[in-house]
């Protein structure tokens, strides 16, 4: 009797260990298999894109087989992220943590090439990322943060005008006689 409950109990736990890489691998598998999209392509994928670009808000028309835009790996990593509410966190690796690295660069956060492996670095750049933005600061890229960095990388980037006064010589100046 004894027996069969351990038996049950490592089934149980073989089982879980499945369940749980299948979801973690679920977006980074799926972002390798989809094609490449370049722009004027006419092609079914593009209506599945458009589909799932809907869902998450950000296609506001009726959708076609055409494409009018690029679109690559990283960019269905993100996709996948964003629907499957994959989790990144230390010890991870593979594309979607390479397009997040990407991201926090861009964002000034990470200050390397990106590795594709997350460990001190990436943990730091996120939790700073999570500290200025209000978020909880765990060092784990769950949906929260990636929504917050996609929302920040739309941001306008400011513009630093500066004026340096002197320069002007006597002929810019209004001289009353």
């Amino acid at each position: 009797m004894k027996r069969h409950i351990k038996l049950r109990q490592y089934i149980c736990i073989i089982l879980a260990f499945i369940i749980v890489f299948s979801f973690i691998f679920q977006g980074t598998y799926a972002s390798t298999t989809q094609p490449l999209l370049k722009k004027y392509m006419h092609s079914p994928e593009v209506t599945f894109l458009q589909s799932d670009l809907k869902r998450l808000g950000y296609f506001n028309h009726d959708t076609t087989d055409y494409f009018g835009g690029k679109i690559n790996s990283d960019t269905y990593s993100k996709i996948d992220i964003l629907l499957n509410g994959l989790v990144l966190k230390k010890g991870m690796s593979g594309k979607a943590v390479t397009a997040i690295q990407s991201d926090l660069k861009k964002l000034n956060y990470f200050n390397q090439e990106p590795t594709g492996y997350f460990g001190d670095i990436t943990e730091t750049a996120l939790k700073n990322v999570q500290k200025q933005n209000s978020l909880v600061v765990t060092g784990v890229a769950g949906i929260l943060t990636h929504s917050k960095i996609d929302i920040l990388l739309k941001k306008p980037t400011a513009i630093k005008i500066v004026i340096d006064p002197g320069h002007g010589g006597i002929g810019q100046r209004n001289i009353k006689r």
